[in-house]
């Protein structure tokens, strides 16, 4: 793939549209453009679109100015329409597991397999079943997909790769840091209005789950502490203004509840696998440039923690430096994708 060129990675989330395009060159990868959208509040709810046209002039606005190469985009979804799922199934070989599992798969999901891309990806052995292996079952509705995908053509460019938000990150992380080893590690995105985690043990994805919880929580809690609008609330979070006790309390209760959530659901994924939880935490994502939820995951979560580090496989040009800092850890998802090549993976759009 030495010669091909990488996607443009579009990463369409619920406060804006950011786009990546990276260069391939020796030792990593060179940053050749990155640009962000914002988008009104509820333009995504809950992963679905509810204003195609306010996400087509957001990406529009991303791209306007730019020389991107190539017209090839990946792109990524989550949300209720999505459907991760670790399936046990007797041990088989990946050319079967189509035929194979498609009981199991027809009774895992709540939609008509007929509405849904899927993928399948065989994990590991069964640890308590022998003979049998875990399957990671992806399932994404058509009418979903079709959207993201639709939108993105009408900006001019063609989805040839579609992933998972939680895979995207495992991208940049193995990229940045190398294949995951023998102890389990959690990979922690904060976004705005959802939290994607995706658990990797010798090199691959064990275990996939997304927290209805995003930074913008923090953000309704300041436009409602001052009666005032989401955009004079956002720059009063960003800017990290003083607040009155009240609020700073009032704030750090609502991290308290994000924070009690991803305990819970890392003690899940322990007792699922012979209480072994993972053994670090790497973030990244918006929420991850506020120090404010950073303090309350350090103070609660008893793992090493530690931030993605994207400049450990990216060279920032410097002109690029200002826009690329502003975004901070925000961009991780977005950079993720731009690392695809065309039609690469299991998760490639139709």
């Amino acid at each position: 793939m030495a010669s091909q060129k990488l996607c443009v990675g579009i990463d369409i989330g619920a406060s804006a549209v950011k786009i990546c395009q990276l260069q391939s060159i020796k030792g990593g990868y060179r940053l050749e453009h990155f640009a962000a959208a914002p988008l009104p509040p509820d333009t995504l709810v809950e992963g679905a679109m509810m204003s195609s046209a306010r996400v087509l002039e957001a990406l529009r606005a991303a791209m306007q100015g730019s020389k991107l190469r190539g017209k090839q985009a990946a792109l990524s979804i989550s949300g209720r329409s999505t459907i991760i799922k670790t399936l046990t199934l007797p041990t088989m070989r990946p050319d079967e597991l189509e035929q194979g599992a498609s009981k199991e798969v027809a009774q895992s999901i709540p939609f008509a397999v007929a509405d849904v891309y899927l993928d399948l990806a065989p994990t590991r052995p069964s640890h308590e079943h022998q003979g049998q292996m875990e399957v990671l079952l992806v399932a994404a509705k058509k009418v979903f997909v079709d959207e993201f995908i639709d939108v993105v053509a009408e900006a001019g460019m063609r989805a040839t790769v579609c992933d998972i938000d939680a895979y995207a990150l495992q991208t940049l992380y193995e990229k940045a840091h190398g294949k995951a080893g023998a102890a389990p590690i959690v990979l922690c995105n904060l976004g705005a209005v959802k939290t994607n985690l995706n658990v990797m043990q010798d090199g691959q994805s064990t275990f996939v789950r997304d927290l209805e919880w995003g930074a913008a929580r923090l953000t309704t809690d300041i436009a409602a502490f001052y009666g005032i609008a989401f955009d004079e609330a956002e720059a009063i979070k960003v800017e990290q203004r003083p607040l009155p006790p009240e609020l700073q309390t009032k704030l750090q209760g609502t991290i308290d509840l994000f924070v009690g959530e991803l305990l819970r659901t890392l003690d899940f994924y322990a007792s699922a696998h012979n209480d072994v939880g993972p053994a670090s935490l790497f973030y990244c994502g918006g929420g991850a440039n506020d120090p404010r939820i950073l303090k309350g995951l350090r103070e609660a979560v008893a793992l090493p923690l530690y931030p993605i580090d994207l400049r450990r496989c990216l060279s920032i040009p410097p002109q690029w430096e200002p826009t690329f800092a502003m975004a901070g850890l925000g961009a991780a998802l977005c950079a993720g994708l731009a690392l695809r090549y065309p039609g690469d993976g299991d998760h490639a759009a139709p």
